[in-house]
């Protein structure tokens, strides 16, 4: 694994409200209950944008769709007035989501944003691994096996650590699992503000809590996106239903008992469509 100072990048995850429902989402949209959706408190958010000061790479905003949130307006005005710099400032948005709100915001978005990721997910080879197969359950005692391939786990080599509504957390999908399975807090940001500054050993019990719930990492063989369907491991179906979850009470899952798959080379550019 690396450290977050090393990245490039940092999310920000402002909602997870999301007008699409896709295979295998990493941000897990589809899965949260009423009383689990959320809006960052713009207050919250500036102490978030805040903290990323001095982080020297990319403020980005995701979700969810951060469009869809009835403040964004002021959000984009929170990181104009503390990150100034245009090319530092991001968004990760799906134009579908938005429809012509899109359209009518597009200069604004080029002037605050010198970085958009506009991911239709409907474009070929969409894919998504899945995400909902949580390595522990998956490796069962063989935690060396496991723990081979979490350290490596493309997502937190090539991607992003984030800040959502419960702290920060050293990779954005054990944030969005966190927040889904009312797992650990993350890291207090105003406690100590420049928490990306955290070194590799401070990362351990999140690491020991997010990677062994999620199946990032591991070689599965992953699912166009426009299915709508999730792969979930048997223990976590029940999780799932028990915290009312829409997708899977709609039958929108297979139960995933598969095994690893050489096939499915371990590429971050492969998974990346996915993003």
């Amino acid at each position: 694994m690396r450290d977050i100072a090393s990245m490039s990048i940092i999310e920000i995850d402002v909602t997870n409200v999301c007008g699409r429902s896709c295979s295998n989402c990493t941000r897990l949209v589809g899965h949260y209950s009423k009383d689990k959706l959320f809006f960052m408190e713009p207050a919250y958010y500036e102490k978030a944008v805040k903290s990323l000061v001095d982080f020297p790479g990319v403020v980005g905003m995701i979700g969810g769709e951060p469009m869809l949130h009835p403040q964004f307006m002021e959000l984009c005005g929170i990181l104009m007035k503390h990150i100034p710099q245009r090319w530092r400032r991001a968004i990760f948005t799906n134009p579908l989501n938005t429809g012509d709100v899109f359209g009518r915001r597009k200069s604004f978005l080029d002037r605050v944003f010198g970085l958009q990721n506009l991911n239709r997910h409907i474009d070929t080879p969409v894919v998504h691994t899945p995400i909902l197969v949580g390595a522990g359950e998956f490796f069962g005692e063989d935690t060396k096996t496991m723990w081979e391939y979490m350290d490596k786990c493309w997502i937190q080599m090539t991607w992003s650590a984030t800040i959502n509504p419960k702290g920060a957390y050293f990779c954005e999908v054990a944030g969005v699992l966190a927040m889904l399975l009312d797992g650990p807090d993350g890291w207090d940001i105003e406690a100590r503000p420049e928490w990306w500054r955290k070194r590799l050993p401070e990362y351990e019990a999140q690491k020991q809590w997010g990677c062994t719930h999620c199946g990032a990492a591991i070689p599965l063989k992953p699912r166009r996106s426009t299915e709508g369907i999730d792969d979930i491991s048997p223990s976590y179906v029940e999780k799932l239903k028990a915290l009312g979850s829409p997708k899977v009470a709609a039958g929108k899952y297979e139960v995933f008992c598969g095994k690893l798959d050489p096939t499915q080379v371990r590429n971050c550019t492969w998974y990346w469509y996915g993003k």
